[in-house]
């Protein structure tokens, strides 16, 4: 393995990038180890990583000219936007002073990066555009907290056979950072109309900081998913309600069941056969409603793994239809029915999803 390909990914990690992601992260890598403070500096402030980053990527891979910082630009209207938001971090433009490689940069504060992102993903879809990325600095200790947005970057950087990527669905990024949005609302000017029903996350890197040596880069690409190929409306500021979901085409086809409207009749009764609990674990789409396929099947492997050592069951209803929704998308998938230790495990998750109903229509 060459030198470069070392370095690339950071961390000694081999090269999986294509052509461009690589010449991208080789810049990232050498601007991680020239970044330093300056005199004065009392904190890592993200102008310093924007210098770095900008001078690696006009020394020796794009020209001087054609690299800027905080500029308006020719044709950046980003679509889905209105009032804009700000300018650009750090952009590589055409000779006509379009954006063409576009990135937004961060030091610390990981909860802003969900308007940084859709920002990007907005930018994706300019006709200039060739790709989008987000850059962050943070200590180890944010990498692995349970602050709003950690988990986007929770990504496999030194994969070997492809670079790892996670489709999210975006109504449930902004209500799982829900309080991280309202705060955002409260700074930028710019409000997001419409979003992608899906975006596309995906590894570029991850590097140590020689000259902040408490801290790490990471850096992701982001992209409109093909998941879901809608567009998700906003209404002050927020989200939109979701239609009504649709009537099954055919008697024997699953109903979709929001949490908020399912009932105690719903459920399938302790003695009812296997096809039932294939119905309603259907009523239910787990990918969207845990965020991705990924942290869905993720909640249902633990789950089932827990309750195997202990016979403990999810203490949410959320979590519950979740792995039901994935057992059966497992199951489906083998090409035939739960074996016996499912089949009675599924029984017991929804006979708890009946307590739990029940507890949440209980006086006080």
């Amino acid at each position: 393995m060459s030198a470069i390909a070392q370095v690339i990914r950071g961390y000694g990690s081999p090269m999986v990038l294509d052509p461009d992601d690589a010449f991208i992260a080789a810049a990232l890598a050498r601007a991680a180890e020239q970044v330093r403070p300056q005199e004065g500096d009392k904190s890592f402030l993200e102008k310093r990583l924007a210098e770095a980053f900008a001078t690696s990527l006009a020394d020796g891979y794009f020209r001087p000219e054609l690299v800027v910082r905080d500029k308006k630009l020719q044709g950046s209207h980003l679509p889905g936007w209105d009032p804009q938001p700000g300018t650009i971090d750090v952009a590589i433009i055409t000779p006509a002073t379009e954006p063409r490689i576009v990135f937004e940069l961060n030091v610390d504060d990981v909860e802003w990066t969900l308007w940084d992102i859709y920002k990007m993903v907005a930018a994706t879809e300019l006709p200039t555009v060739e790709a989008a990325y987000l850059v962050v600095a943070g200590p180890p200790k944010l990498w692995t907290s349970q602050r709003d947005c950690v988990e986007l970057f929770d990504l496999d950087y030194s994969a070997t056979e492809q670079v790892d990527s996670v489709d999210w669905y975006s109504r449930f990024l902004f209500s799982e950072y829900r309080r991280a949005w309202a705060e955002l609302l409260e700074g930028g000017t710019g409000r997001i109309q419409r979003v992608p029903e899906a975006i596309v996350i995906s590894a570029l890197g991850r590097w140590p900081l020689p000259g902040y040596p408490a801290y790490e880069l990471r850096a992701i690409r982001v992209w409109p998913s093909h998941v879901k190929d809608g567009r998700l409306n906003f209404a002050d500021e927020w989200p939109a309600p979701p239609p009504p979901p649709p009537e099954p085409q055919y008697d024997w086809s699953p109903r979709i069941i929001p949490t908020a409207a399912l009932t105690l009749s719903d459920l399938p009764t302790a003695d009812a056969p296997e096809r039932a609990y294939h119905h309603f674990a259907l009523s239910y789409n787990g990918y969207e409603e845990m965020g991705t396929t990924r942290r869905c099947g993720r909640i249902a492997n633990q789950s089932i793994q827990r309750w195997r050592e202990t016979r403990k069951l999810p203490p949410t209803i959320e979590e519950v239809r979740a792995c039901l929704f994935f057992e059966q998308r497992r199951w489906h998938h083998y090409g035939y029915g739960f074996d016996e230790e499912t089949l009675t495990y599924l029984r017991e998750l929804v006979a708890e999803l009946g307590n739990l109903l029940e507890a949440r229509h209980a006086p006080g």
